[in-house]
């Protein structure tokens, strides 16, 4: 590895150089790879067992001004019969092949992207160093082929898909690390791997190290549209519509992004599953429509998420906020509220995290009967058109910093909604995330205040939570608190999965021994306990348990 193919080379280092390892050793913690322009070599991962020398997985790594090139050699054994499946659920292959790049290299966040031996393609956000994001959406490239030997995987990955600032100095270094997965034998290989009972994962990634100082592209989408439909029916005269709008995505500098909508088509966002709802709490649905999932970590906190400050699905509901009165009968209502247009800025350097949107909605009717009495006593019924979702304009805003060797991070949210002919809503949260011993020892806490109309008149209320981990190989516990008052209320653009006017504290404990001795694989025992009761403190349940697996 001592001469470089062409002018610019790129390196894979682990975080510690140890020499590279022969087959049949144990490997070390780390193993350095080299990978140079059209030169392809073997490097070896490593498995969560230590001891087991996982097969071989060689790389080929190429970089151009607009994209990035990625070769996988999977050296598996043939024959195993795998399965295409949607591109979001991959449950059901075999082989399953992720690489992911820490770009900002703050240690915390990556951009995922995996695929399995049929070419069934897959991409998330590695958040929080161990959280995921699946709202994610990029557009890239990847082909494989199934060989004698095995399967081969090629990457292409433009660098607009993936955000990352300019670095100084004339070099620019990426966290990157591969894994390979391997159902059918329960298999997990990591290039730089992580042993069982650490915790962390991006925190854990190699270095990607360029040689040359990576600007990145620059960034411009704008898509129009237009939509026209016609209405035809025997014996009545043909109707017609129209509609236009477009979606704007340019990019701020090296790390930001700004994008906008006028009047946005949905139209082709999938519909959302049928769900049969027998609770008091309305149901979770997934944000699908792509100007609300692009970069939507930034608007977020991800490690709350039972009570999420911005939920999208508010923005475009169906209209239904002011009621009828007990005398008027609905006969029709739009399905949605028309979004007049949105804007937002997003972006991310090596410390900060920062987002802003802001989305205006329309005036929407419905068709009501209205049971009227004169006075002589005689009912009649009056269809008239009422007014059921006043003009509204959302808001929300986001920054995070990294804290403590970009370990933990402290954050603030505030999100408002105005409304016409109605009273306004504001929000306001604090967040702090602390991890400390190599990620073992976890805290976290969230507490939001909000002002907002309850029972007609507008409240103050808080509601927040907060968690604390320790988690060794052998042995951790885990504590949560979280509390509600009477007149919390979030819902304005936020979500609530549980009732308001309660406080709920529960620990648990667990003993666990992964490694295997003689017949047992593993053992592994969680005893815990609960209370959940009011503020004014009627107790409404109690919980205590042990839970015991033998493997």
């Amino acid at each position: 590895m001592a001469a470089a193919v062409g002018s610019r080379a790129q390196r894979l280092l682990g975080s510690e150089a140890v020499g590279r390892p022969a087959h049949g050793q144990t490997l070390p913690r780390v193993t350095p790879v080299e990978v140079l322009d059209r030169l392809r070599l073997i490097a070896r991962t490593l498995e969560d067992e230590p001891g087991l020398t996982a097969r071989e997985l060689g790389e080929r790594v190429g970089f151009g001004r607009r994209h990035m090139s990625l070769l996988l050699l999977r050296l598996e054994e043939h024959g195993h019969v795998v399965h295409e499946g949607r591109r979001w659920f991959l449950l059901t292959v075999h082989y399953r092949g992720p690489i992911a790049f820490d770009t900002a290299h703050d240690h915390q966040n990556a951009y995922v992207f995996e695929v399995n031996a049929s070419g069934v393609q897959n991409d998330y956000l590695q958040v929080g160093d161990t959280e995921t994001n699946n709202d994610y959406e990029a557009v890239w490239e990847v082909a494989t082929l199934q060989t004698g030997q095995g399967w081969n995987a090629e990457f292409r990955i433009p660098f607009s898909q993936m955000r990352f600032p300019s670095q100084p100095g004339n070099q620019t270094v990426w966290g990157f690390n591969i894994r390979r997965d391997v159902f059918a034998r329960g298999e997990q290989d990591w290039w730089v791997a992580k042993p069982r009972g650490a915790q962390g994962v991006v925190s854990r990634f190699g270095h990607l190290l360029f040689d040359d100082r990576l600007t990145p592209p620059r960034r411009l989408e704008f898509t129009p549209y237009v939509l026209g439909q016609l209405r035809t029916k025997s014996g009545v005269a043909s109707s017609g519509a129209g509609n236009v709008g477009f979606d704007l995505r340019v990019g701020l500098g090296s790390s930001a992004t700004f994008a906008a909508t006028v009047n946005p088509d949905f139209g082709q966002v999938e519909a959302d599953p049928s769900v049969l709802n027998l609770s008091v709490f309305e149901t979770f649905f997934q944000e699908r429509r792509p100007f609300f999932v692009e970069d939507s970590q930034s608007l977020s906190n991800s490690n709350f998420n039972q009570f999420p400050d911005f939920y999208s699905r508010r923005i475009g509901q169906q209209p239904n906020h002011f009621a009828l009165a007990d005398n008027e009968t609905l006969v029709q209502k739009p399905d949605t509220t028309t979004i007049l247009g949105a804007a937002k800025v997003t972006g991310r350097n090596s410390r900060w995290t920062y987002g802003g949107l802001t989305a205006v909605t329309s005036r929407e009717y419905g068709v009501v009967d209205d049971k009227i009495t004169d006075t002589t006593g005689i009912e009649a019924v009056v269809r008239e058109r009422k007014l059921i979702e006043p003009r509204s304009v959302y808001s929300v805003g986001r920054v995070l910093r990294n804290i403590l060797g970009d370990t933990s991070n402290i954050g603030l949210i505030a999100t408002s909604v105005a409304r016409e002919k109605d009273l306004d809503s504001l929000t306001l949260g604090g967040d702090a995330t602390v991890r400390r011993d190599q990620n073992r020892l976890f805290w976290n806490a969230h507490w939001v205040g909000t002002q907002a109309p309850v029972d007609g008149a507008k409240k103050n209320g808080l509601g927040g939570a907060t968690n604390l981990n320790f988690n060794r190989k052998y042995a951790g516990f885990a504590l949560h608190y979280d509390r509600f008052d009477r007149a919390f209320h979030n819902t304005e653009l936020g979500f609530l999965e549980s009732r308001t006017n309660k406080q709920n504290v529960n620990a648990n404990m667990f003993l666990s021994q992964p490694d295997p001795h003689g017949i047992i694989r593993s053992v592994f025992t969680n005893t815990y306990a609960g209370n959940a009761w009011t503020t004014g403190g009627l107790n409404l349940t109690h919980v205590i348990g042990i839970f015991a697996r033998k493997s």
